[in-house]
């Protein structure tokens, strides 16, 4: 199942959720607490917040593909990451990051898909050269694990048994946006 518009965590609406958390099942996000401080890995799913009027990147792909246009205030579901690229935007969170009831985090949109992390560089490309600010509210946790949500444990486990596949798989790897 997919998720989509007028959202609720808790007592928020939120505008969406990111394309990189397309696993999270409506049960997840209607179980799911807010955790407020705590350090921060890559992959983590956080609730931010919009507080700067545009960016390079402004608007977010969510769960079904679609291209939201974020605004100032918006509330929506992202992923702590780092994002490596020749040709479009640049940062991350390199190996964690900390949110402390003494100081607010904000971070960069780093990419449509909902990637959030310190921006580095701005594509040469883009009209706007600065990145679009994003107010991290908190953690997405689980109420039943007692822990913060990462997109890692939303994908099922891979199967282990072995199969006798006939038909060769061909793998593109690279480290480039245009690779594939």
């Amino acid at each position: 199942d997919k998720i989509a518009g007028n959202l609720k965590l808790g007592a928020l609406n939120i505008k969406l959720i990111a394309s990189n958390i397309r696993q999270l099942s409506p049960h997840q996000l209607k179980m799911a607490t807010l955790i407020k401080y705590g350090d921060g890995v890559e992959g983590d799913i956080v609730l931010g917040k919009v507080v700067s009027d545009s960016g390079a990147v402004n608007h977010i792909e969510n769960n079904w593909g679609r291209d939201v246009v974020l605004y100032k205030g918006d509330l929506f579901l992202g992923v702590l990451g780092n994002r490596k690229s020749s040709t479009s935007e640049y940062g991350g969170i390199h190996t964690s990051i900390t949110i402390s009831p003494k100081t607010s985090l904000t971070l960069d949109l780093l990419a449509v898909g909902g990637i959030l992390g310190h921006g580095k560089t701005v594509s040469p490309l883009r009209h706007s050269k600065k990145f679009l600010r994003v107010k991290i509210e908190g953690f997405l946790g689980s109420p039943e694990a007692s822990e913060k949500l990462n997109i890692i444990n939303l994908c099922g486990k891979p199967n282990c048994n072995k199969h006798s596949f006939t038909t060769p798989i061909v793998f593109v790897c690279g480290t480039s946006a245009e690779v594939g």
